[in-house]
């Protein structure tokens, strides 16, 4: 009997996630609605040696804590083990030249214990835009693999796909979850009240307001509990800058674009405001004085062209 398993595409809006959906399944797709709301769902089969995989495409999200509709659901999905369309893995999608913006779900997925590829989407753009990734200082840091692609042209899905078949069984332990003071000291309490020993997965379920426990001393909503997440967050984020310090690789462009050359001069802080006052005066007398001369030969014109018409044409209303 053939083995199915569920495999996850997360990653914030517009990195190119239904791109690479639709590259992975073909035409073997479908769409639904997660139950109870009208966001779009879409499954499709990959079938495999010994595997059929059962891809879902989650709605885009910028955390796992949830500030839309489509967040909380991407939130539900990532953190119920009963929801019917919990993964078995993830394929992390992040948009290669905006990578910044991407690992901060790529973290918190990753501490929830969820295995996990990271996909460098839209990789083909990255030596135009003078952009070079180690892929190697990535994947030491994350503790999962990290792979090239490009959904839009087809480039490194064999490789995704063969990575894929070869995840790990083991589940990717918490590696960024570094609570605060103040977090530490009602953990405990968020933990015992959501039921299970994972630490970060119950920290989500509070922060997200999944369930309204009085016994915790702070609420997720009050100004208190809203202090403790950004500062979670923040603590990811100067992680993220580390390792991208030494990740990424800005190299610099001999050939400038044409729109880069003319910003030099028309943003800089002294020509720009010259540039500027410039145009203005052209417009100005272009207005007043410079339009005197086609309006003359405009005038002109239609005087040879009136002229003509009576000299040839019969005489008729037309003509006079």
């Amino acid at each position: 009997m053939r083995k199915e398993i569920t495999v996850a595409l997360a990653g914030k809006p517009n990195c190119g996630k239904s791109t690479l959906f639709n590259e992975l399944t073909g035409l073997n797709q479908k769409t639904g609605n997660f139950p109870g709301v009208t966001v779009e769902r879409k499954t499709g089969i990959i079938e495999t040696g010994e595997e059929t995989i059962r891809l879902i495409d989650l709605p885009g999200a910028y955390s796992i804590f949830p500030r839309s509709e489509d967040e909380r659901i991407t939130t539900k999905v990532l953190t119920d083990p009963s929801d019917k369309d919990y993964p078995d893995f993830v394929v992390l999608v992040a948009d290669a030249t905006n990578l910044r913006n991407c690992l901060l779900l790529a973290l918190q997925v990753i501490d929830l214990g969820h295995k996990a590829i990271l996909a460098l989407n839209m990789s083909d753009l990255l030596p135009g835009k003078g952009i070079e990734i180690q892929s190697e200082i990535l994947s030491d840091f994350l503790g999962i693999p990290v792979v090239t692609i490009s959904g839009l042209k087809g480039q490194g899905i064999k490789n995704l796909k063969s990575q894929i078949q070869q995840i790990s069984s083991q589940a990717t332990p918490e590696r960024f979850f570094r609570p605060g003071e103040k977090l530490s000291v009602i953990l405990p309490q968020i933990i015992s009240a959501f039921g299970h020993g994972k630490p970060f997965e119950s920290y989500v379920k509070w922060a997200s307001g999944q369930k309204a426990v009085e016994a915790i001393s702070i609420q997720p909503e009050s100004d208190e509990g809203e202090a403790l997440i950004i500062g979670e967050t923040l603590d990811k984020y100067s992680l993220i800058d580390e390792v991208l310090a030494k990740a990424v690789k800005r190299k610099p462009l001999f050939r400038k674009a044409l729109t880069q050359k003319i910003d030099r001069w028309v943003l800089h802080p002294f020509w720009g405001y010259l540039i500027f006052i410039v145009i203005l005066a052209c417009m100005f007398q272009a207005l007043f004085a410079w339009a005197e001369y086609p309006m003359g030969w405009i005038d002109s014109g239609f005087g040879h062209l009136g002229k003509w018409i009576q000299d040839t044409l019969p005489d008729a209303w037309y003509s006079r």
